[in-house]
């Protein structure tokens, strides 16, 4: 009787339906406009105004902290990229072994 009841459960690999993959495409453009809007709002001003009032007292470390602004923004503008493409678990592993092998 075990083995009856485990034929009839659906797959777990059952596709979405068109209002779920709809409502992932709406969340993830969502996501990144979020992203992208606050990049344009909070980190070009930065490098827009490379002056000592824009950066307050923060002048004296400001390679630093641009260094810091700079890998904030690009993991904030790549992490939707690499979720959406499905660059996560064992087959990123294997991309980043890929290319530290292809770069040595």
């Amino acid at each position: 009787m075990a083995h009856a009841a485990a034929t009839n459960l659906a797959p777990a690999t059952a596709g979405k339906s068109k209002v779920g993959k709809a409502f992932a495409i709406v969340a993830w453009a969502a996501l990144v406009a979020v992203a992208v809007a606050f990049v344009l709002k909070y980190v070009f001003h930065y490098y827009l105004n490379y002056n000592p009032t824009a950066f307050d007292p923060y002048w004296p470390r400001r390679a630093g902290l641009l260094l810091h602004i700079t890998g904030g923004m690009v993991a904030l503008l790549t992490g939707p990229w690499q979720f959406f493409t499905g660059l996560t678990g064992k087959r990123m592993n294997g991309a980043i072994r890929d290319v530290s092998f292809s770069e040595a």
